[in-house]
């Protein structure tokens, strides 16, 4: 491949550890002993714990390998491979390289299920036998197809393991090495056991042919890695003097600013999308301070060109922030001083940022919402016209499933549009004809071509979901209710309300199940289905949510984000004055004194457009419409001649 030395030092011992992993399959608590007694990897292990905080009871094979494949440094990655090689009496070396693993998500660093000791032991049993399968070349297509269709696993989490134990035979296919498949023409679209058997096929004929220019799976992961790392990486702070930090409000707005002596500046100016800002503090710890560390709060990638601030010696970026718990990096290399914006060329904090970056971009506020509805499996996003309850429903039904979000709003529509069809997500909309009839089930007549009319009894679609749910009860399925404040809510879910709960449903502490009134069919909500509801704030038929309802749904409200213009348009932009119009029109005490200004604002989408002649147009029959709307329906309440002021304004600023 190329003249390169110390590369794939890593592979013999890894390979004859997972060999001599196996003899640990009915000897689980041997394994237990070993990483909760040994004085090093303890250090490395407070993360493997159950729900509430208990030692684990069980372990699988793949989280073991974990322990030493996550976001640590590469000298603490040796120190770890190093107390499991004398503890196992390991033959091979401890590696001199990790370049181009593919590591797991600080995170989510773990494959077993941690709601109770059951589901600990029950998935640890299954990745055994996953183990076991592919180790003794004998992958069963049961074992793969359930474990990547697990919530919280996916394609990167179950190739990984695959290609550390065993890297001449499989290829992960986390982003980094999807991106460079890419590169070769290659598309990834992997549902199953033999989509993946048929990709390694593929790969390796071009490989044979030169189609490829690597020789193996190993050459094709360390160059997807060191092409990934032609991106150019910063430390960024985010203090304005002293302890003035912005922190918050950089994440929150997503942004970044800075300034400092030229040579900061001219550094600032070097920043190109698609780079990576790592937001950090260096200080010292220990009883006499004399311990250096680095300390990482957050990760972006920068999403718009840097530009300075109007009359300011300010620069100023869009970016797309992950916010972590704060990771420390202990060393004096970590903890030195560094200015305003520093380059980082640290591969063991590359390393650590591209776990997290490359896996799973999500925004915290998505991140947010999938914990809350995790947690509650109801909730209801509301929000003004425009606000991206479409958009936001659509990631947030994805994330649920275990699935990575698209970056591009096109892409998590498609893949959205993909579970509907496949019957992991499903939709419906409330309307004020909608019973419990057509939701849950009732009596529907049918009508032969060549027979008498009959009637039986059908399924509606919640009954529906919850029967996959139950099937397959590996996969998260959600369903969507469009408008759900439209619908008489207490009326179509019927006594079904009441299994809504989280502790009520099937595997829940409290499961209850009902005899359905047609079909006479004892039944209950799983575990498994998770409800999302939308609702436009400014509907005045929202009061037919009553309290029994609201209890079993957490409510979100999605704000209207002039940011997102910002990061778009710019500053200046004609689409974020004339945002700033309409939100001062409307914050200025004209609001109904129940109507908050979020419930209230007009989205962002409405003021998103290419050019003047499409912004005058989304003016003229979006914006001014709805306005007029709000004043009739007395949502705001201004006079004729003082609306009509405003919209003539308006129009002019275009």
């Amino acid at each position: 491949m190329n003249n390169e030395k110390n590369l794939f030092t890593w592979m013999p011992i890894y390979t004859e550890l997972a060999q001599r992993l196996l003899a640990f399959k009915d000897n689980r608590h041997a394994l237990m002993e070993l990483i909760y007694n040994n004085n090093v990897l303890k250090q490395y292990t407070s993360y493997l714990h159950q729900q509430n905080g208990q030692p684990l009871n069980d372990i699988d094979p793949l989280s073991f390998f974990g322990i030493f494949n996550r976001g640590n440094s590469f000298e603490n990655r040796k120190v770890m491979l190093s107390a499991i090689k004398t503890e196992l009496n390991l033959s091979n070396n401890v590696p001199e390289d990790f370049d181009g693993i593919p590591i797991l998500d600080n995170r989510k660093s773990f494959y077993l299920s941690w709601d109770n000791e059951e589901m600990v032991s029950k998935s640890c049993s299954n990745l055994w036998d996953f183990f076991a399968s592919f180790m003794n070349d004998d992958l069963k297509e049961h074992d793969f197809n359930n474990l990547l269709n697990q919530n919280g696993i996916g394609l990167a989490m179950i190739t990984m393991p695959l290609f550390w134990c065993k890297p001449n035979d499989f290829l992960a296919l986390d982003s980094r090495n999807v991106k460079y498949l890419n590169s070769y023409g290659i598309n990834i679209q992997i549902n199953d056991l033999a989509s993946y058997k048929n990709l390694l096929k593929e790969v390796k004929n071009k490989m044979s042919t030169g189609n490829i220019r690597e020789n193996s799976f190993a050459e094709i992961s360390y160059n997807a890695w060191k092409n990934i790392n032609n991106r150019s990486y910063y430390y960024a702070g985010f203090s304005f003097g002293g302890d003035d930090s912005q922190l918050d409000r950089f994440i929150n707005n997503g942004i970044w600013e800075g300034s400092g002596t030229n040579a900061v500046n001219d550094l600032i100016k070097k920043i190109k999308v698609d780079d990576i800002l790592i937001l950090k503090t260096s200080s010292t710890k220990g009883p006499k301070h004399h311990l250096p560390f680095l300390k990482v709060y957050a990760i972006g990638k920068v999403k718009t060109p840097i530009r300075q601030n109007n009359n300011s010696n300010h620069y100023t970026c869009g970016v797309k922030y992950i916010q972590i718990t704060p990771e420390d990096f202990d060393g004096k290399k970590y903890g030195k001083y560094r200015q305003t914006l520093h380059k980082c060329n640290d591969k063991e904090i590359i390393d650590f940022v591209n776990s997290i970056i490359e896996q799973n971009m999500i925004p915290e506020s998505l991140r947010q919402l999938t914990k809350t509805l995790s947690i509650k499996k109801n909730i209801i996003l509301q929000g003004a016209p425009g606000t991206g309850k479409t958009y936001n429903t659509a990631a947030l039904a994805l994330s649920i499933c275990g699935e990575a979000i698209p970056e591009t709003h096109e892409d998590v529509m498609k893949r959205y549009e993909e579970l509907r069809k496949e019957g992991r997500i499903g939709f419906c909309t409330f309307h004020q004809s909608m019973d419990y009839e057509d939701f849950v089930e009732g009596i529907k007549p049918i009508k032969p071509d060549d027979g008498e009319l009959y009637y039986r009894v059908e399924d509606g679609i919640f009954k529906t979901m919850c029967k996959n749910a139950i099937n397959k009860d590996s996969q998260n399925y959600v369903l969507i209710i469009d408008e759900i404040n439209r619908g008489n809510v207490s009326k179509i879910f019927g006594e079904l309300i009441t299994l809504l709960e989280a502790d009520k449903r099937c595997g829940g502490d409290h499961p209850i199940k009902v005899t359905l009134p047609y079909s006479k069919e004892s039944f209950g909500v799983p575990s498994k289905l998770y409800i999302i509801g939308t609702m436009n704030t400014t509907d005045r038929s929202v009061g037919s949510i009553d309290y029994a309802v609201r209890r079993r749904f957490a409510f979100v409200t999605l704000k209207a984000n002039k940011q997102i213009l910002v990061d778009k348009y710019g500053e200046e932009s004609k689409q974020v004055k004339l945002f700033d119009y309409v939100y001062s029109f409307l914050n200025d005490d004209k609001k109904h004194p129940d109507m908050d200004i979020d419930d209230l604002m007009v989205g962002h989408s409405y003021f998103m457009a290419d050019d003047d002649n499409e912004l005058k147009l989304k003016l003229e029959y979006e914006i001014i419409p709805l306005i007029r709307e709000y004043n009739k329906d007395c949502i705001i309440n201004v006079k004729k001649d003082e609306l009509e002021k405003a919209f003539n304004d308006w129009k002019a600023a275009i």
